[in-house]
């Protein structure tokens, strides 16, 4: 269901004592909410869980400021995680998801003392209020992968020069732990158009992502590859770090509509596993708010 806007709710939390997850944070946290969604709706739950579309909502791992708990933890100790609920169809059951939360919070088994919990409504307006710069600087602070279609050329006629080859794409994907532009942006655009109700401003975004119009210009600090511990025999890698992308050849529309994706980007994370805390990034420069004149707004 398409909505204007999206719920967000921050958690902070005080650790009783030192702790160890036997898994990466995000997984637990997805844990966490499923559990509680089974107490108030578990057709719903189980509607989330088993979905194939885009899921309608997102979770980061547990955080101290804005780094990532893989495992473990000092006490005494204070962290934050975030879960996003992008279908309407879920609001009004949040209010009762809300009042299940006690002062005390476990995740595997593990307990926090519940600070507070901040409750924010955000509209897609807002998202559309920002333009992108030439060049932008996103901070991927958990480890994050995209899937992509594995494409080769197939000689189908002729030898040697004369070869004539077609292009051939096979039923499975592939992961790429890698910054792709076009792959971060065409995932955005997926729960744009899953859940948003407002258009992008530009006609042909399609277009421009695929066209390479917007690039890797720099890692600043270089990035590198992380993992994620799901369970004892299963892992998912990722990229993290400073990654600076530039753009070429945007008009106002485009850059408006780039602009409000990576700003999405922050609240439902992308790629992979971005239900389980993966994927998650923040904004560091380049995205700034449209400047108003007098009589209009300009880029």
């Amino acid at each position: 269901m398409v909505s204007n806007t999206f719920l967000i709710f921050d958690f902070n939390l005080t650790s009783t004592s030192e702790f160890k997850f036997l898994r990466f944070t995000g997984f637990a946290i997805q844990n966490f909410l499923f559990k509680l969604l089974g107490f108030i709706d578990k057709e719903l739950a189980i509607k989330l869980h088993n979905s194939i579309r885009v899921k309608p909502y997102s979770v980061t791992p547990l955080l101290n400021n804005y780094r990532t708990v893989y495992h473990s933890g000092k006490g005494n100790t204070s962290y934050n995680f975030r879960i996003v609920f992008f279908d309407e169809e879920c609001f009004d059951i949040f209010h009762r998801f809300y009042k299940l939360i006690s002062e005390k919070l476990y995740l595997d088994n593990i307990v926090f003392l519940v600070n507070n919990i901040h409750i924010k409504v955000e509209t897609y307006d807002n998202l559309l209020k920002y333009m992108v710069n030439d060049y932008f600087t996103l901070d991927f602070i958990t480890p994050t992968c995209f899937k992509t279609g594995i494409v080769y050329p197939k000689r189908v006629k002729g030898y040697g020069e004369e070869s004539i080859y077609e292009v051939r794409r096979k039923e499975e994907s592939a992961y790429c732990p890698l910054p792709i532009p076009e792959l971060m942006l065409r995932n955005l655009l997926r729960i744009w158009k899953s859940f948003s109700s407002k258009p992008l401003p530009s006609k042909n975004i399609e277009d421009i992502i695929s066209e390479d119009h917007i690039f890797v210009y720099d890692f600043p600090k270089g990035i590198r590859t992380m993992w994620a511990r799901e369970g004892s025999r299963k892992n998912q890698q990722g990229f993290i770090g400073k990654v600076t992308f530039g753009t070429r050849k945007l008009n106002n529309e485009a850059k408006n509509s780039i602009a409000a994706l990576i700003k999405l980007g922050e609240y439902s994370g992308t790629g992979i596993m971005r239900t389980a805390g993966l994927g998650y990034y923040k904004i560091i420069e380049g995205i700034n708010k449209k400047k108003v004149s007098s009589t209009s707004e300009t880029s």
